[in-house]
């Protein structure tokens, strides 16, 4: 910690520049999809030619993955990557993975023309942390790809929905070693790219979902696309300056002169009630995990419950945080690091949310994420062991191309089996969208309220159990994967009867629920 505090120091006093490296990945469209097990396995696999290669090797080629999980159905996988100047690092691959998206949601090759068999597609777009990057065997693109497998598999049969996955990538450090001299650099550099490249992609992506939507709707199925962004760490960071700067707006003061910050429109009258207008997100919901952030930005959406009126029985969560307990990184050594920052400008602190991270600010927190018994007590299961993985043998090396001073292992696979639990769409669950478990063995993840509350607030702000997410990176835990997935597949069950907002108009907060249904 005392290495770590002092070189936080002389980062803080010091301003460095770095070059920008090429994308990682390449815009060349393959023919036909493989299976995740071979690339994990980093088995060879037919090329264009029909000429066997290294399924990794293969992939660096193209920012368009697609995959064919284990009942048969595709699923797809684009990658965007930013550069540090705070722009699309290749524009061909932004529009490679838009067109490719949208061909996908229209239900195949056309792309005009009336399309009433569309399938629509379910949308899960993931922000790499801090040491991550976008990297065919990157351990979080790895373990991203067994979500989008297991959601995939969890559809089902009849009116499946296709699985399209975005990973935004940027190079997560810019110090390979000790990496953890990054941390001002990355950090910086999140929040910049978040606010012009990582807004353009997510406004983009929020757009095009609403172009879908507005496009492909029938009254039996009011909502075909469905969109979730998570980030992690400074992914989380990323996101939510592009979130910050699509939702926050400025209203007049009813008061006097000026004007203040705002995430939504003032309450209107549903035949004698205030109801607060729709909040809108970007997409359908936004997922933060461990996001490092500073508290003090979070501010407007906690201010948006205290407003006048409750929030509408249409309205769904936008924004859901989630915060270990073992995240040192945030609850810690962030602090700490904002603490040093705040002796040099001492005139910009406000108070103590200016220094603790997102997430981990009590006044903020809304739900506690824990582990429980059948008889709803709070346990403390052992954490899931991390399996170690070998290093490649020298075939490998040789015919994958590896670099094993830069991390390459012999398997590109999540260090975490995904949970059968994860793919069954009948998983024993009482969880709605502000509180319930979910059912895992013996045990119950249990999201729960620390105090009554507007069940239909679209702000939730969750401390989690060490259990649960061990520390910062630990993301993809069984436990934590069983949840969100979870948690993600009753948000698209109750999404599905209520029409988004189009391009043109805003959902009214007095229409009644729609009573149609798609899973």
């Amino acid at each position: 910690m005392k290495v770590m505090t002092a070189a936080l120091v002389v980062l803080s006093l010091s301003a460095c520049k770095f070059t920008t490296p090429p994308p990682l990945r390449g815009t060349q469209l393959l023919a036909t999809p493989i299976t995740l097990e071979a690339l994990e396995a980093r088995a060879d696999v037919p090329d264009a030619n029909s000429k066997p290669v290294c399924s990794d090797l293969l992939l660096r080629q193209t920012s368009i993955e697609r995959f064919t999980d284990r009942n048969g159905k595709e699923f797809d996988l684009g990658v965007i990557e930013i550069s540090d100047n705070g722009h699309v690092a290749d524009d061909v691959q932004k529009e490679m993975v838009m067109a490719r998206l949208r061909e996908v949601a229209l239900g195949g090759k056309r792309k005009s023309g009336n399309v009433p068999d569309a399938p629509g597609a379910i949308l899960i777009t993931f922000v790499h942390g801090w040491h991550h990057r976008s990297k065919v065997c990157d351990n979080n693109l790895a373990c991203f790809r067994r979500v989008l497998q297991a959601l995939s598999e969890g559809q089902p049969k009849v009116g499946a929905r296709p699985v399209f996955g975005i990973y935004i990538g940027w190079r997560g450090d810019s110090i390979e070693n000790p990496s953890f001299l990054s941390f001002y650099d990355r950090k910086a550099t999140a929040h910049r790219i978040g606010h012009e490249a990582g807004r353009e992609i997510l406004l983009d992506l929020d757009n095009l979902y609403r172009e879908l939507n507005d496009r492909i709707a029938t009254p039996e199925r009011p909502h075909p696309v469905t969109m979730v962004t998570a980030g992690h760490s400074f992914g989380g960071a990323l996101v939510y300056s592009a979130v910050e700067g699509a939702l926050v707006r400025q209203l007049r003061k009813l008061d006097g002169p000026g004007s203040v910050l705002a995430t939504g429109k003032r309450a209107v009258d549903c035949g004698g009630t205030q109801v607060r207008p729709i909040r809108p997100g970007i997409g359908d919901l936004v997922v933060l995990v461990n996001p490092a952030f500073e508290a003090s930005r979070y501010e407007e959406f906690v201010d948006d419950e205290r407003t006048p009126g409750r929030y509408a029985d249409r309205q769904l969560p936008v924004l859901l945080t989630v915060a270990s307990e073992g995240d040192d990184a945030v609850k810690v050594a962030f602090p700490a690091g904002r603490s040093l920052y705040f002796v040099l400008h001492p005139w910009k602190l406000h108070g103590m949310s200016d220094i603790i991270g997102a997430g981990h600010y009590e006044p903020q927190t809304t739900h506690d994420l824990f582990v429980a018994d059948d008889a709803n007590n709070l346990i403390h299961p052992p954490l899931a062991e991390r399996p170690a993985v070998a290093p490649a043998d020298q075939n490998t090396i040789e015919r994958c191309h590896l670099k094993v001073n830069e991390g390459d292992l012999a398997t590109c696979k999540c260090e975490y089996d995904v949970p059968e639990l994860v793919a069954s769409t009948g998983a024993s669950s009482n969880l709605t969208l502000a509180s319930g478990a979910v059912k895992m063995g013996n045990e119950n993840l249990t999201l729960r309220p620390r105090k009554p509350r507007d069940p239909h607030s679209p702000y939730i702000v969750a401390r989690v159990a060490p259990e649960i997410i061990s520390q910062h990176s630990d993301i993809y835990t069984p436990r934590f994967i069983t949840f969100l997935t979870a948690y993600i597949r009753e948000f698209l069950t109750q999404a599905a009867t209520i029409k988004p907002g189009s391009l043109d108009e805003e959902p009214t907060p007095c229409a009644p629920l729609a009573t149609a249904s798609l899973h």
